[in-house]
């Protein structure tokens, strides 16, 4: 079988055409590829494709943006299994990225929420998530505009009903959130409609499913602290936070 060639994606702005760099080539060749970028575009940023590449090929790369002094606005990284250093590298190097996509995670990394400074993304999708507790959640995410985390095949991201009220409390706090899915939990918080401001909700328009009906008990408006509206609803097996929707009915 032919090995597959290990290359980086990258792209001068997050729309702009995409280029592929070998990463067998030398360091030489990937820093002369990247430092050409960065003169041909003054104002350049780099959003990285990093797909199942290694770790030192990450980390050679993001080394080469700080001595280039180039931002990476873009992240992702779908590496199958991502080992708790690696993980752990990936968190530290990204903190001043816009956009991240982590991929292939173990669900039982280990990482202190207590330690390690909160998380500032414009877009964070995380799959295997089922290491992020209430106290992470509430303690590293909130900060971030929109957040996706989903968990490995048959596991559940299973909060029970005063885990969910408290992170729907601190989601309504947080000015910066506007968006939170939790993927594949069975469970929706009763106490989410018992919190002050909570409206049962009948229908909402989205873009994203355009429109969904809801029965009792399985969404609500709310006021967010600076007072813009937000739903939350329990669609299937996702519980959703969002400030992103056209209209509203409640009952």
């Amino acid at each position: 079988m032919r090995k597959r060639k290990r290359v980086l994606n990258f792209c001068a702005t997050r729309y702009s055409k995409q280029y592929q760099i070998p990463l067998d080539s030398s360091g030489n060749m990937c820093d002369g590829v990247l430092r050409f970028a960065r003169d041909l575009f003054p104002k350049i940023v780099f959003c990285f494709d990093f797909g199942a590449s290694s770790p030192s090929d990450f980390q050679r790369m993001m080394n080469l943006t700080k001595i280039l002094n180039v931002p990476v606005e873009t992240v992702h990284i779908n590496h199958g299994k991502i080992n708790d250093s690696f993980m752990r590298e990936i968190l530290t190097e990204c903190l001043d990225v816009k956009i991240l996509t982590v991929i292939g995670s173990s669900p039982d990394f280990q990482y202190d929420f207590q330690t390690n400074a909160p998380f500032r993304f414009d877009y964070f999708r995380l799959s295997n998530a089922a290491w992020v507790t209430k106290d992470h959640l509430v303690n590293l995410f909130m900060g971030c505009k929109k957040v996706y985390l989903t968990a490995p095949w048959r596991v559940n991201l299973d909060y029970n009903d005063q885990e969910l009220t408290e992170i729907c409390e601190k989601w309504l706090e947080a000015p910066e959130a506007e968006y939170l899915e939790i993927k594949s939990s069975q469970s929706f918080a009763e106490g989410i409609g018992k919190l002050p401001g909570a409206v049962p909700l009948r229908e909402v328009t989205t873009d994203s499913p355009s429109r969904m009906e809801f029965g009792p008990g399985e969404g609500y408006m709310m006021k967010k602290m600076d007072g813009t509206l937000a739903i939350i609803y329990h669609d299937g097996k996702d519980i959703v936070f969002r400030t992103d929707f056209e209209s509203a009915v409640t009952f």
